[in-house]
C-alpha cells in the first residue's frame, strides 16, 4: 500500500485551523501583558511558553 504526498490545496485548511487555534490560545492567555504579536514571537523563541499555553500552567 502506497500513500501519495498531500498537495497544498489539501493542507491549506488544516494549517488555517492550526493557526486559528494558536491565535486563540495566545489571546486567552491570562498572564499575557504584551500584545499578541509579541507573544507569538515569544512562543517561537521560548520553548517553555508554548507548553505553558497548551497546559494552562502559570509560572
Amino acid at each position: 500500500m502506497t500513500t501519495k504526498p498531500l498537495s497544498q490545496s489539501e493542507l491549506r485548511p488544516n494549517l488555517t485551523t492550526l493557526r486559528h487555534l494558536a491565535m486563540n490560545m495566545v489571546k486567552q492567555d491570562k498572564t499575557r501583558k504584551l500584545g499578541v504579536a509579541i507573544c507569538r514571537q515569544r512562543a517561537g523563541w521560548d520553548k517553555k511558553y508554548p507548553i505553558q499555553l497548551l497546559t494552562g500552567a502559570t509560572g
